[in-house]
């Protein structure tokens, strides 16, 4: 018994994020400006053939922060090629094990054309110097488009911050 894959995906996806953040009364405002280079083709076997696509684009997230007591609550737009909104709730560090210092959760959503994008994140950080830290990063997702069905997700980012 066997079976054969009728198609190959390949996915390059990079992204370059820089940020700015500015305190005011009503919380920090942070404006993140970001570019993006996607690149998907999918092989297949029979009829022989291959199917590519790719964009690149550039965008702006614009946020706001706001501390009380020990909690963080976060609310962001992003303005790209299509527009998403997206919220955050970091859980104190004596509510989780001292050695993380940021533990993140969000839901979000963008629609535009005919897709539709949700999902779920939780991020862990950990200072190892001064302004320095490390995360992972793993996320969900479930993206629909309209007349090609639906898909899921699941990626793990893992960085250095600074």
């Amino acid at each position: 018994l066997g079976s054969l894959t009728m198609y190959r995906n390949r996915i390059l996806s990079a992204n370059l994020r820089g940020a700015v953040e500015v305190p005011s009364a009503a919380g920090t405002i942070c404006a993140e400006p970001v570019f993006e280079y996607c690149r998907s083709s999918a092989e297949y076997i029979f009829p022989k053939r291959e199917m590519t696509f790719s964009f690149a684009g550039a965008g702006l997230t614009l946020g706001l922060r706001r501390q009380h007591k020990e909690w963080l609550f976060g609310a962001n737009v992003k303005f790209r090629r299509t527009f998403g909104l997206d919220g955050s709730l970091s859980i104190p560090v004596r509510y989780t094990d001292s050695r993380i210092l940021d533990y993140l959760e969000h839901f979000h959503s963008m629609i535009s054309s005919g897709k539709t994008t949700a999902g779920l994140s939780f991020g862990i950080q950990r200072n190892i110097a001064h302004n320095t830290a490390v995360f992972l990063k793993p996320e969900f997702s479930f993206r629909s488009i309209d007349g090609f069905g639906h898909a899921e997700y699941l990626t793990v980012a893992i960085g250095l911050a600074f």
